[in-house]
């Protein structure tokens, strides 16, 4: 079974910092947008998300906010980040 979580990215400066709406507390950055969600993703080892549906909240997105729907697939809602 699939679910949707969102994912906001915002720039500061020069640095896009990543973070699911539902758990704003793991935030990750990166130069780019993508390397901030390559990062934050990367924390949850136990979640299958389907990187090629992942859609952009248009209406919802501005020169320095974006915001996207991520597809992913675990029994439960997100589970704390791996801390290896």
């Amino acid at each position: 079974m699939q679910t949707l979580v969102r994912l906001i990215l915002e720039k500061n400066g020069q640095e896009w910092s990543a973070w699911f709406a539902e758990i704003p507390e793991f935030t990750r950055n990166g130069s780019t947008p993508g390397d901030a969600v390559t990062s934050l993703l990367s924390l949850f080892t136990e979640i299958e998300f389907f990187h090629r549906e992942i859609k952009l909240v248009e209406d919802a997105a501005t020169g320095t906010h974006l915001e996207f729907t991520v597809p992913y697939k675990f029994a439960s809602a997100i589970p704390e980040p791996s801390r290896n």
